[in-house]
């Protein structure tokens, strides 16, 4: 907790322009947070109180800024001289980077549409690699026709949704490791999708283009996971254990 204390100190100290820079990484960060977290779905004791801890580090953060800038501001005024506006603008690699950084949040975003879109597909190989070519000929344009911040934002999005297709790709084997680290020593199964299909019949499972939701399974019948895309682990369901069928067992 007492490095929290780090985050107001930088943004006191720190030249207004760059200050305002780390308010907007940290903002960018709390976004990513609300959109790749798990808090809705696993809320307990622990998460609770590390989430309070997160939050409080960013009201240090952006308080510390608007402490810094007002006593700036007072500085300037005691010494009639004028802000000079001009001294907030930072070196243009330091936007550009912090507008790609800030693709992340969208990128989600669109990962999440074109995933319920392309749930069910039945070629999921050629569907990754098509936006594979898709995302590089974006990124390729925007490099040669765009200037500024819009190209480091495209270049950006494009760069998040790589990341997020080459992501999917590994799904099995994230669902595979993840059940068995909840349920090592029992017998368990994984039901894909509305029609409740067995892994051997939805392969090759790949996150984008595999039917949702996908279930996991206790073979005794006493407990049902769902796997969240965004937290990339099982979280608890009110599913019916009895509306879930178990065979195969998973190895």
């Amino acid at each position: 907790m007492e490095a929290l204390l780090i985050l107001p100190l930088a943004g006191m100290i720190l030249p207004a322009r760059y200050a305002l820079r780390l308010g907007g990484l940290g903002g960018i960060a709390l976004l990513a947070l609300g959109a790749y977290g798990n808090t809705p779905y696993d809320p307990g004791v622990g998460h609770g109180l590390g989430t309070a801890m997160i939050f409080m580090g960013f009201v240090l953060l952006f308080g510390g800024i608007a402490a810094g800038l007002v006593v700036r501001w007072g500085w300037h005024l005691w010494r009639r001289t004028a802000l000079d506006l001009a001294g907030l603008a930072a070196p243009p690699l330091v936007d550009d980077l912090l507008a790609g950084l800030a693709m992340v949040v969208p990128a989600g975003l669109v990962a999440v549409m074109v995933g319920s879109a392309l749930s069910g597909n039945l070629h999921p190989l050629a569907v990754h690699l098509g936006i594979f070519a898709f995302l590089a000929a974006v990124a390729l344009a925007s490099g040669v026709r765009l200037r500024g911040l819009a190209r480091a934002a495209v270049l950006g999005l494009s760069l998040w949704l790589a990341v997020i297709v080459a992501d999917s790709m590994c799904l099995e084997r994230q669902l595979l490791a993840d059940a068995a680290r909840i349920l090592p020593d029992q017998p368990r199964c994984l039901a894909i999708g509305p029609q409740r299909l067995s892994m051997d019949q939805a392969r090759p499972l790949m996150g984008l283009t595999t039917p949702k939701p996908i279930l996991l399974r206790a073979a005794d019948g006493n407990r049902v996971l769902r796997w969240s895309f965004r937290y990339h682990g099982f979280v608890k369901t009110g599913i019916d254990p009895q509306d879930v069928p178990c065979t195969p067992a998973l190895p």
